[in-house]
């Protein structure tokens, strides 16, 4: 009576354990298809994303341009840019072109209105296309020929041996315009004054100041505002 519980104990403790053995293996099997499927939903969806994305770029390179047109594009863009670096060019030279002072002159002959004095004059028009002003105007004498200003020999001195007695003032000229400038020499000694005197007169013109700082597409090195100008001949005593 005793051993029979014994007895039955070993074979309910088996049958436990084998239906625990089928749970676990039943638990594994599923837990493994749940992940599977998931890790297969997964890569579906992401193969799925990839071939739409790989079909759209492939599409999108249908309408990428040929070697050809890309040269073709190159060339275009290289004859863009040297037209407008030609156009630049070109509107910069007409900036300096205007601001650089421009005038026409238009002298006289000098002629003794007295024994010992003479009267000289000459007019200068502004051909440019902003104003100018006419400043530092010098008059000089010689007894040789002179061909420029800086290269005057045997040069009379004034104040000494010959005075000016209407020394011209600085001026504007607007464009287009014309001024008259003139000179009334006198000698202080008739009787020294040489047959032929030989005279130049130098002045500067320069372009308004508020011009050329308005200016800001030109290398301000470029600009040439200020220029020289003179003028040469010979006075011929009378007699």
């Amino acid at each position: 009576m005793e051993r029979k519980p014994r007895a039955n104990f070993w074979p309910i403790v088996l049958t436990l354990a084998f239906w625990m053995l089928i749970l676990t293996a039943v638990q594994g099997l599923g837990v493994y298809y749940l992940v599977t499927r998931y890790i297969g939903t997964k890569i579906s969806i992401q193969t799925n994303t990839i071939n739409r994305q790989t079909e759209q770029l492939l599409a999108e390179m249908k309408n990428f341009p040929s070697l050809e047109e890309i040269k073709n594009i190159k060339d275009n863009i290289d004859k863009i840019d040297k037209e407008l670096g030609a156009k630049m060019e070109s509107m910069e030279r007409d900036i300096l072109k205007d601001v650089t002072p421009t005038l026409r002159i238009t002298s006289t002959k000098p002629v003794f209105v007295s024994a010992n004095q003479v009267k000289y004059a000459y007019a200068i028009q502004n051909k440019g296309k902003y104003s100018v002003n006419i400043n530092n105007v010098k008059l000089f004498l010689a007894t040789t020929k002179i061909t420029s200003p800086d290269k005057i020999n045997e040069k009379l001195e004034i104040n000494k041996d010959y005075y000016v007695k209407s020394p011209t003032q600085n001026e504007d000229i607007a464009p287009g315009w014309e001024i008259y400038q003139n000179f009334t020499i006198e000698f202080p000694d008739p009787q020294k004054v040489p047959g032929v005197i030989y005279f130049c007169v130098s002045f500067e013109a320069q372009t308004d100041p508020n011009i050329i700082k308005s200016i800001k597409t030109v290398d301000p090195d470029k600009i040439i505002s200020k220029k020289p100008y003179y003028i040469t001949g010979d006075i011929v005593t009378p007699g």
